[in-house]
């Protein structure tokens, strides 16, 4: 498998990056310390192009491929991984289970106000019983002869304050059921104990080492999955397998650069407590890691 980047992948990158560490960077610490979504900044990726990014033209999308919008979300996650979540329900989650699933009116009118950053979209799949089993869902869309009747209850849905649109996963038929690591780098090379840099700690830079590595295998397995959807292969089992890993690399690269920066680990300027919040909700938010091991033991067993 060729990992190699194209020119215009490297682009899309660079862009993304560059937009992260000046606008959004600038308010990251102001945003989380108040709760607060940049509402101006997410529209302006709309208007840059990165939500519509893998979509068709023909419903405001940039008709570019899947990896180059993995990478814009990577880049944009590493600064804001709150500005990165909404982003990727709107794309991965509300666009695209409309652009798999929706009929031609409901793509023309419900795709491009959103792929444009103009408007939002969100996820209703976990209800207070049934958690992110999508199979336990008890929501059910009951057709009348004129319209579809919505009953039941979603909760910890993602962007649901911010959205315009609300895509619910619900049962048709009830009876059938189915970037924390760059900061400890520099912290490491900048502060002294017992007269020399930290990094020299032969323990710390062999973490880091540990560290460097396990993001990139995290990387690999994420690439993949794009790379299979992209190129239209059964991608379910190599999306669960990329959340999985991903996520708990996330989550124990944040741990270990608050350990590293000690006492400063607590503090807000250093951004690593906020990420360490942040890894720890993607292990649980769209579908939790215990269910992507259910997703692919399940496809083991079938075998």
């Amino acid at each position: 498998m060729n990992f190699e980047l194209t020119p215009q992948q490297k682009a899309v990158q660079q862009s993304a990056r560059q937009f992260a560490q000046t606008v959004l960077q600038e308010t990251v610490l102001e945003d989380d310390a108040a709760g607060r979504f940049p509402e101006e900044a997410y529209k302006k990726m709309g208007e840059m192009g990165f939500v519509g990014l893998p979509f068709p033209k023909e419903y405001g999308g940039q008709g570019g491929d899947y990896l180059s919008y993995v990478l814009a979300l990577e880049e944009i996650s590493k600064i804001n991984s709150s500005v990165g979540i909404a982003y990727s329900v709107c794309t991965s989650l509300y666009s695209g289970a409309l652009i798999n699933d929706g009929n031609e009116e409901q793509k023309k009118k419900y795709l491009p106000e959103v792929l444009s950053g103009k408007k939002m979209g969100s996820f209703c799949l976990t209800e207070p019983d049934a958690g992110s089993d999508a199979a336990g869902c008890k929501t059910t869309a009951i057709w009348n002869g004129k319209e579809y009747i919505l009953n039941g209850l979603k909760c910890f849905i993602t962007n649901g304050p911010l959205a315009d649109y609300y895509m619910v996963v619900a049962l048709t038929n009830p009876e059938l059921k189915t970037k924390g690591l760059d900061i400890a780098f520099n912290y490491l090379k900048e502060r002294e104990q017992f007269g020399k840099p930290l990094y020299k700690n032969q323990y710390l830079a062999f973490k880091m080492a540990e560290l460097e590595t396990e993001i990139e295998m995290a990387q690999y397995m994420l690439y993949k999955a794009a790379t299979d959807k992209q190129e239209g292969r059964s991608y379910s089992v190599p999306a669960a397998k990329a959340k999985m890993v991903c996520t708990d690399a996330a989550m124990h690269v944040a741990t270990e650069a608050v350990q590293m920066l000690g006492g400063n680990g607590y503090m807000k300027e250093y951004h690593v407590e906020r990420m360490l919040r942040d890894a720890k909700i993607t292990q649980i938010y769209e579908g939790t890691n215990e269910i992507q091991k259910l997703v692919i033991s399940g496809n083991m067993f079938r075998k």
